[in-house]
């Protein structure tokens, strides 16, 4: 959990040298971040003040976050997810608020009349994103740990790629070995293209039959631990022209 406080910490000070009190958050990796809340954007919502944090959500997940928060994160459990957060905003003192500026305008205008009129409410593009790009050591051990399962998925499925087969099946074939080996889900609808269609940038896999002689492309990547990966490879079904082997240089 200490990496969550050094997290919320981190926005703190950068509020802090905005000369802002606080900051409205809504958007669902950005509160996972700060919290590890995972209800995603319109579940809930983060208010994050220089000493106290809030997490407002509702009872569906009161049984799960009651006792697992960051130390210093605090849970309100209600469907009233706007009007608790102008309560927090005043119980912390907060008179110089930021959002994210991605925040529906409808959103916004609603929660501004809410607001006291000495609160000033000013977005902030990209204040969140900016510090996930620097990525802690729990970060990037969950970024390896992805990236290890799509690659091993990826050297299982290989035997499975053969001439009769259709991209569907390839591609489905893929999806299972991958959560076979943990992963959540896929980062995007697994692209395979052979022949003809790899010229197709992002070619869905279709059920086009492969045939020998033929290029096969695979773009995949696949979530684990709420952290993902994106990989391409193109392989050969047995022998193919001189002019593809120029062209990938086999």
């Amino acid at each position: 959990m200490k990496y969550f406080l050094a997290r919320i910490q981190k926005l703190q000070a950068l509020l802090k040298k905005l000369n802002l009190d606080g900051m409205l958050v809504y958007q669902g990796f950005n509160t996972k971040y700060l919290t590890g809340f995972s209800g995603g954007t319109g579940d809930g919502i983060v208010v994050v003040g220089q000493k106290k944090v809030r997490l407002i959500t509702d009872a569906r997940y009161e049984a799960d976050y009651k006792d697992r928060l960051p130390e210093g994160v605090d849970l309100v459990i209600t469907r009233a997810y706007y009007e608790e957060a102008v309560k927090a905003v005043n119980e912390f003192g907060i008179k110089n608020l930021g959002f994210e500026a991605d925040l529906p305008y409808e959103l916004y205008d609603y929660v501004e009349s809410l607001l006291p009129a000495d609160v000033s409410f000013d977005a902030l593009p990209s204040a969140i994103e900016t510090l996930r790009e620097i990525k802690d050591e729990k970060e990037l051990t969950a970024l390896r740990h992805a990236a290890q399962v799509s690659v091993q998925a990826f050297k299982e499925l290989i035997p499975f790629i053969k001439p009769g087969v259709t991209e569907r099946q390839v591609a489905n074939e893929l999806d299972r070995l991958a959560k076979q080996h943990g992963a959540q889900k896929a980062s995007f609808d697994t692209i395979v293209a052979s022949g003809y269609r790899g010229a197709l940038p992002h070619g869905e896999a279709s059920d086009k039959v492969i045939e020998a002689g033929e290029l096969v492309t695979i773009d995949f990547g696949y979530y684990v631990d709420d952290y993902t990966s994106d990989i391409t490879r193109t392989i050969a079904v047995g022998h193919v022209s001189d002019e593809l082997k120029k062209y990938m240089k086999l």
